[in-house]
């Protein structure tokens, strides 16, 4: 009887076995196919999302002359879009050799599959050293889905000591966001959706 039972655990002891290292190549099976799932699904968002190459900066005195020139462009209109003090854009109209304007490209790759517009900016430490990087888009950038178009960020400066390249350089360290959405719709009544905001970092 004791042999009989023996044997019996002998016989079932390699199925047992054969059962485990099945279970364990099924949930090794499993874990690859989540991970592979997972990593498919980061590479397709990565891939569908804009990107934002930070380029040349130049002279943009064109832009202070338009400012001048404007009979609309107030110092509230001015602040709101650079984000400095009334005080800062009444000096910008009045004491006008102390100011000077860059403009700073970006070029952005709209990768989704989406219009998407440009309305603001998120500059980090706006206004350090003087330098002011515009905000606020004076109209929506829309950028069809595929296209790679290169938009201007103007910088004014404050400060007949700061030289054009010393500018320059210091306007490209600034750590600037890209604020968009999709491109709102508007339906047959005449209501324009409202869309998330996402941000684009400047590399």
């Amino acid at each position: 009887m004791e042999n009989e039972e023996t044997s019996l655990v002998e016989n079932t002891t390699p199925r047992v076995k054969k059962k485990n290292k099945k279970s364990l190549l099924i949930g090794s099976a499993a874990i690859i196919i989540v991970v592979v799932v997972i990593v498919a699904l980061i590479a397709g968002y990565i891939a569908g999302k804009p990107t934002a190459q930070a380029g040349s900066v130049y002279d943009g005195s064109s832009v202070l002359t338009s400012y001048y020139n404007s009979t609309t462009t107030t110092a509230e209109s001015l602040s709101e879009m650079y984000g400095f003090s009334t005080g800062d854009a009444e000096s910008l109209r009045n004491d006008k050799p102390a100011w000077k304007a860059y403009s700073f490209e970006v070029e952005v790759k709209n990768k989704s599959k989406e219009p998407i517009s440009i309305s603001a900016f998120d500059v980090k430490n706006n206004g350090k050293d003087n330098i002011w990087l515009q905000i606020k888009t004076a109209e929506k950038i829309d950028i069809i889905a595929g296209n790679t178009p290169t938009i201007l960020i103007t910088a004014l400066v404050n400060g007949r000591e700061i030289t054009a390249e010393t500018a320059m350089q210091e306007i490209k360290k600034f750590s600037i966001k890209i604020m968009y959405s999709k491109t709102p719709t508007t339906s047959p009544d005449g209501k324009e959706s409202i869309e998330t905001s996402k941000t684009i970092r400047v590399k």
